[in-house]
């Protein structure tokens, strides 16, 4: 699995050209994304002037700059924006988080617990996320999902999946990510029996960024998204440029999300 990984991670060296010419004396014309900065708001657009707000995600932190909810937003019958779901970060002495807890309600009605999200530290730089839904009669936790996530240097290096199956987690997928000059350039996908997954391939020009979807060893991308930075490095405008809407039923072209900072 090892040698398979390294394969993929050279593949995608080779064919990511733009990124692995750049000398690092050159650096200085790409923006490096700066994935610490505090969101205050997400908009998600779309329609024919691609500026229509269907939905909206605020940010709430507290003194410490700690993320403590995210409110979720949609349209009402009025026309209006109303709360139709937030989650709740909890956070230990020491300020690792500890549950994020997931709330929402039907149309205006009372907001009840859905699920919570429980982390864990085994080891410096180890980070284990296990996910349970609410039962909707006995309200007991049932867990759902896992996600072991290794950091180095401070990001994302590896994740692996897990899905609960007969009360016991197996494996469903696992992650690598690359990175060059500061900047994420690949992720690699495999799935449990080892074959091959989607990817995801960063190319950096200025102040924007593309991504490339590709499915298996497919060499046409099934999706690609279009990123815009600011002169701080942080993410202004995601959209979706491109879209397999047979292999990807989830994204749509011409939607994209714009981002707002505390500072």
């Amino acid at each position: 699995m090892k040698q398979l990984f390294l394969f993929l991670l050279v593949s995608l060296a080779l064919s990511s050209c733009e990124i692995n010419v750049m000398q690092p004396g050159l650096n200085g014309d790409t923006i490096v994304p700066d994935a610490n900065a505090r969101i205050a708001r997400k908009l998600y657009v779309g329609g024919t002037d691609g500026k229509t707000v269907y939905s909206e995600e605020k940010y709430e932190y507290n003194q410490q700059g700690q993320l403590t909810k995210i409110n979720h937003l949609s349209r009402n019958a009025d026309g209006g924006m109303d709360v139709y779901s937030y989650n709740d970060y909890v956070y230990e002495n020491e300020g690792k988080l500890t549950e994020m807890r997931r709330f929402s309600r039907y149309q205006r009605g009372e907001f009840s617990q859905q699920g919570v999200s429980k982390y864990d530290y085994p080891t410096n730089g180890q980070i284990s996320e296990t996910q349970y839904y609410t039962d909707f009669t006995t309200k007991a936790l049932i867990p759902q999902s896992r996600w072991e996530t290794t950091m180095e240097q401070g990001r994302k290096a590896r994740v692996i999946s897990y899905y609960m199956n007969n009360k016991v987690f197996e494996k469903s997928r696992e992650t690598v990510y690359r990175y060059e000059y500061n900047r994420l350039v690949a992720e690699v996908s495999l799935n449990s029996n080892n074959t091959m997954g989607n990817s995801l391939r960063y190319t950096y020009k200025g102040r924007t960024a593309k991504a490339e979807e590709f499915m298996g060893n497919r060499s046409e991308s099934i999706s690609e998204q279009a990123f815009q930075y600011d002169v701080k490095g942080r993410l202004i405008r995601a959209e979706v440029t491109k879209v397999n809407a047979l292999l990807c039923v989830a994204m749509v072209s011409g939607s994209a999300t714009v981002y707002e900072y505390v500072d």
